[in-house]
């Protein structure tokens, strides 16, 4: 029997820990540069990439070999420890 697949597309946004403004216009298009390969391993891909320094939007094709909850794990652990990184803060989604 034949099968059919549709794209799933997400919006997801993400604030920073307690609504914090460190992210800079900069920031969010290394953000999104960063986030891509980590996408790519998810089998997903990044549409765009958005945001204020207090949150950041992003559109996401899931793909078909992906999950809602591995994709967001992924995204947020190490994006996590990256912006720890490049803004030398204790940051926190």
């Amino acid at each position: 029997m034949a099968q059919s697949y549709g794209p799933v597309y997400l919006h997801i946004i993400f604030s920073t820990k307690h609504r914090e403004n460190l992210l800079t216009k900069e920031l969010h298009a290394e953000f999104a540069r960063y986030i891509t390969p980590i996408l790519h391993e998810c089998k997903a891909r990044l549409i765009a990439e958005g945001g204020m320094s207090d949150h950041v939007h992003l559109l996401i094709d899931l793909g078909r070999e992906s999950s809602v909850a591995t994709v967001l794990r992924q995204i947020k652990s190490k994006s996590s420890a990256w912006l720890r990184k490049k803004t030398g803060k204790q940051f926190g989604w």
